[in-house]
């Protein structure tokens, strides 16, 4: 069951990330920051870099979506470092996201070359300064107008759950490195670590898990010895089986180690008997996930 490794060739996907500013706060420092990257990182190893705006005074927002080579590991690490400490890595949108909204009148949106157009980009900010913004309010009465015309931007934008990782926290490092690859195919990912709270309690956590398993579509467990000695990747694992029988439409992806997956299979026979054959990859010992996520990926976005 499911398809080893050795059989599978990267599929080189592009790897994307969604990042949320501060509509004021070190707009400037932002900018450069996003400038330098333009600089440095030209295509074909940022293939796109594209910036959306929301003007509207009750939503501010500021958006930034670049997507990159998937051998560009190098420069991707010197971008996180540059942007994670300045805004909010956003796992919870997807690009298409961004992009349909412009249909709705959301955005104003730019792309970014080089850095010229990074900073050109600052004169399509309608509001400098909060004092600015306090005199640029608008009525109810307007905002009922605006969108019977097609507006639809004066809340700001929700993330949601498409896909939900579960997995043990010592394989965390990895699944965060294959996150990108779920983005560029317009998955909204759940994972612990951008939605738990360190010092929530377990009722909390439990509270979150389900609500996240239950919003989600897709859930790709990451199966290890470490998972099955989890208490909490047992309870996501044994939750998701019974919203399969609730639910009209919930797939499961497996990512599962060759050394565990008769142990596991022989434990979980539903399991084996339910996912797909193209929804499985079993990893040998020798064999990094990163290296074989794109051809997966693909085979189960086309079995869906």
């Amino acid at each position: 069951m499911g398809r080893s490794v050795e059989m599978l060739d990267d599929s080189k996907k592009n790897q994307d990330f969604i990042f949320e500013f501060d509509y004021f706060e070190s707009r400037s420092k932002t900018f450069n920051l996003l400038a330098r990257i333009a600089d440095e990182h030209k295509y074909p190893i940022l293939k796109e870099f594209r910036i959306y705006i929301n003007n509207v005074p009750s939503s501010l927002e500021l958006y930034a979506h670049l997507s990159y080579a998937s051998y560009a590991s190098r420069e991707i690490e010197w971008m996180k470092d540059m942007l994670i400490p300045m805004g909010t890595y956003r796992i919870d949108l997807s690009p298409l996201m961004l992009f349909a909204r412009l249909g709705e009148r959301r955005f104003n949106s730019h792309d970014i070359i080089d850095s010229d157009s990074a900073r050109l980009i600052l004169l399509d900010f309608w509001h400098e300064n909060k004092i600015d913004l306090s005199r640029n309010q608008i009525t109810e009465k307007h905002i009922q107008r605006l969108r019977k015309e097609g507006y639809d931007a004066f809340e700001k934008l929700t993330g949601g759950t498409t896909l939900f990782f579960s997995h043990s926290s010592k394989q965390k490092q990895e699944l965060e490195k294959i996150m990108p690859y779920f983005t560029s195919v317009n998955e909204l990912i759940w994972l612990d670590k951008f939605r738990i709270k360190p010092d929530q309690d377990d009722e909390l956590i439990k509270k979150e898990i389900e609500a996240g398993l239950n919003q989600a579509n897709t859930i790709l467990f990451y199966i290890t010895e470490d998972f099955l000695n989890s208490k909490w990747c047992r309870f996501e694992l044994e939750l998701s089986i019974a919203y399969y029988h609730e639910k009209e439409k919930y797939t499961f992806l497996l990512i599962i180690n060759t050394g565990i997956k008769d142990i596991f299979f022989s434990e979980y026979p539903f399991i084996a008997e339910t996912v797909s054959y193209e929804n499985i990859l079993i990893l040998q010992e020798h064999q990094q996930l990163e290296d074989h996520i794109g051809l997966f990926i693909n085979q189960y976005k086309e079995g869906v």
